[in-house]
C-alpha cells in the first residue's frame, strides 16, 4: 500500500495533515534482499533528491546503507540535494540525526 496524507483547512486557512504510511512501500526500500541495485543505480542519475523526513523512515542500518551509496555517488559525480524538512515524531532515534548530521 502506498503512503497517503490528507490537508484538512480550517475556515483560517490553517492546515492539518492526516497520515497515513506505516505501509509505505518505501519504508521497505533497505530491507530487501538485494537494495543493492536499487543503491547503485543512484550513481547513474545527475541529481538525487531527498529529505530528513525520508531518512526518518529507514532504520540505522538502512541510513547507513543509503548514505554509502548516496557517498559513492557524490564521487562519480552525481548531486544531492537535501530537504532539511524535519519531522521529530518520525525519528525514532534522534542522537543518530544529530550525531550523523554533525559530520558532514
Amino acid at each position: 500500500m502506498p503512503g497517503i496524507y490528507r490537508i484538512r483547512t480550517d475556515d483560517n486557512g490553517e492546515r492539518r495533515f492526516f497520515h497515513w504510511r506505516e505501509s509505505a512501500a518505501a519504508r521497505a526500500l533497505m530491507t530487501y534482499p538485494k537494495p543493492s541495485t536499487s543503491l547503485n543505480s543512484l550513481a547513474s542519475y545527475d541529481v538525487v533528491y531527498l529529505s530528513a523526513i525520508t531518512l526518518s523512515i529507514y532504520s540505522e542500518n538502512g541510513r547507513k546503507r543509503l548514505m554509502a551509496a548516496l557517498k559513492r555517488a557524490r564521487l562519480l559525480g552525481t548531486r544531492v540535494a537535501f530537504d532539511t524538512n524535519f519531522r521529530a515524531r518520525g525519528w525514532p532515534d534522534l542522537t543518530w540525526r544529530a550525531a550523523s548530521l554533525a559530520k558532514r
